[in-house]
C-alpha cells in the first residue's frame, strides 16, 4: 500500500511567511485554497482519496492557520498574489489546475482573472462569483467580494 507523501513548507510573501502543505510528489499539480474559517488540512481527505494522481499543494492563506502571522492586507488581489508566490517557490511555470473552497473559490476567481497564465482549470466548490455581464448594475467584481465576503473578513 502507497503511503501519503505530506509535507510542510515555509515560503516567503510580502507580510511574512506562508506555510504550505504537500501532498504527493509526483503527478499534475492541484493548487487548493481553503474557505475562510478553514486551513489547508481541509483538503486532507482528499488527498488521502487521490493518492498518487496528483500533487497537492494547499496553503494556509495570509491570516489563517499556521500563516494566522502573515500580515495584511488580506484582500483577494493579496491571495491571488501567494498563491503566484507558492507556484513560484516550486518553480511550477503553470498550475493545471486550481480547487477553491468557499473563499478559496473567490480567491481562485481573482487569481485567474489576474494571473491567467499562471492558472489552467479550476473548480468552484461553494463560492465563486456571478460572470461579468450578470454583476448588478454599476458594481466591479471587487464591490462584489467585498459585499458577499467581506463581513466574514471583518470578523
Amino acid at each position: 500500500m502507497q503511503s501519503l507523501h505530506y509535507q510542510l513548507h515555509k515560503i516567503p510573501v510580502e507580510g511574512g511567511v506562508l506555510s504550505v502543505g504537500e501532498w504527493g510528489n509526483a503527478g499534475p499539480v492541484l493548487l487548493c485554497s481553503h474557505g475562510i474559517t478553514a486551513n489547508h488540512l481541509s483538503f486532507l481527505d482528499f488527498a488521502r482519496q487521490t493518492l498518487g494522481e496528483f500533487r497537492l499543494l494547499a496553503p494556509d492563506h495570509r491570516g489563517r492557520g499556521l500563516s494566522a502571522s502573515v500580515a495584511g492586507p488580506y484582500s483577494m488581489e493579496a491571495h491571488a498574489r501567494d498563491l503566484v508566490a507558492v507556484l513560484d517557490y516550486f518553480n511550477i511555470e503553470r498550475a493545471p489546475a486550481h480547487i477553491g473552497h468557499s473563499m478559496g473559490a473567490f480567491i481562485g476567481v481573482v487569481a485567474k482573472a489576474l494571473y491567467s497564465d499562471r492558472l489552467g482549470e479550476f473548480i468552484l466548490v461553494d463560492g465563486g462569483l456571478p460572470l461579468a455581464d450578470e454583476l448588478p448594475q454599476g458594481l466591479t467584481t471587487q464591490q462584489v467580494v467585498e459585499a458577499v465576503i467581506g463581513p466574514s473578513m471583518a470578523r
